[in-house]
């Protein structure tokens, strides 16, 4: 079965919270930091103007490491959406967020579920943030190379039910090796309007289909 909610993931400071907010009622909180999952059901503020079919939303914390509560999220979810911080060049957080976007994949193939998963590009308005596109190919390089580590562990271990994404022989791609359609596009939680509306369009074709 299809789940019914978007799922929203990322790092602290990515700005996934704020986006949670700007999706729900339009406002940009001054400061906040999401240490329990947020379950949301209502209309979107920016989907017709609030007038749009209710919608679920979890926003889980930005802890590394499936947790069992993620893992209940993905069994609910009718979409994903991972959310960066487009201006930060940190290799280590970019790895992170590999790490916890090879999870999600890995375990939606191991429940056999495909929703679609769209990496929300934040603060893209900055000076600085890098473009969808080059995100795409830093993220890849670093999913290959968990992948890589991965498949070692896997043929050295004895755990037969950990699933390993791509084939040894090629590097990692987004469209053959997630299991899901994944899509990358620049947002801004801050201004919101326009600069969100990505999201927007990426929960409501997913959650009504």
């Amino acid at each position: 079965g299809k789940g019914n909610a978007a799922l929203i993931l990322g790092q602290c400071g990515a700005g996934k919270t704020c986006l949670f907010y700007r999706l729900a009622h339009d406002t940009f909180p001054d400061t906040i930091s999401s240490l329990e999952p947020q379950d949301r059901t209502g209309p979107l503020k920016l989907e017709e103007d609030g007038t749009g079919a209710p919608r679920r939303m979890l926003d889980f914390p930005g802890h590394a490491r499936l947790r069992p509560q993620l893992i209940e999220g993905l069994q609910a979810a009718g979409c994903v959406v991972f959310v960066l911080d487009a201006t930060n060049h940190d290799p280590a957080v970019l790895r992170e967020l590999a790490d916890l976007m090879y999870d999600v994949f890995a375990e939606c193939i191991r429940i056999n579920i495909e929703p679609p998963v769209l990496v929300a590009c934040n603060k893209s308005d900055l000076p600085g943030a890098a473009s969808p596109d080059a995100l795409r190919k830093k993220l890849a390089k670093e999913l290959d190379g968990i992948k890589t580590t991965r498949h070692t562990l896997d043929t050295e271990g004895d755990d037969a039910a950990e699933i390993v994404l791509g084939t040894d022989d090629s590097p990692f791609d987004f469209d053959v090796d997630a299991g899901c359609p994944v899509s990358f596009a620049s947002v801004s939680a801050l201004k919101g309007g326009a600069d969100v509306d990505a999201v927007v369009e990426h929960i409501a074709a997913s959650l009504s289909s």
